[in-house]
C-alpha cells in the first residue's frame, strides 16, 4: 500500500507554540494600540487563523496580507 497523503495538524500536536503566538500576536497587537494577554489569547483566539484574528482585533479594513507577512 502506497501513501498518497499525508496530513498533520502541528500546531498543539506536534509542536507546543501556542504561548510563542500569543506573545507574537500580543506585540504586533500592541504596536497598534491594542492589548491582547495570554489568558484572553488562549480562551478567545488560539485556534483562528491569522486573518480571523488581525480582522476581530483591528476591524474589517485592517491590511490582513501585510500583517501576515510581517
Amino acid at each position: 500500500m502506497s501513501v498518497e497523503a499525508l496530513l498533520l495538524d502541528f500546531n498543539g500536536t506536534l509542536s507546543d507554540d501556542e504561548r510563542l503566538l500569543a506573545r507574537i500576536y500580543a506585540e504586533m497587537l500592541a504596536s497598534r494600540g491594542r492589548t491582547l494577554t495570554p489568558e484572553r489569547y488562549v480562551q478567545e483566539l488560539a485556534g483562528l487563523t491569522d486573518e480571523q484574528i488581525f480582522r476581530g482585533e483591528l476591524g474589517p479594513s485592517a491590511g490582513v496580507a501585510a500583517l501576515t507577512d510581517e
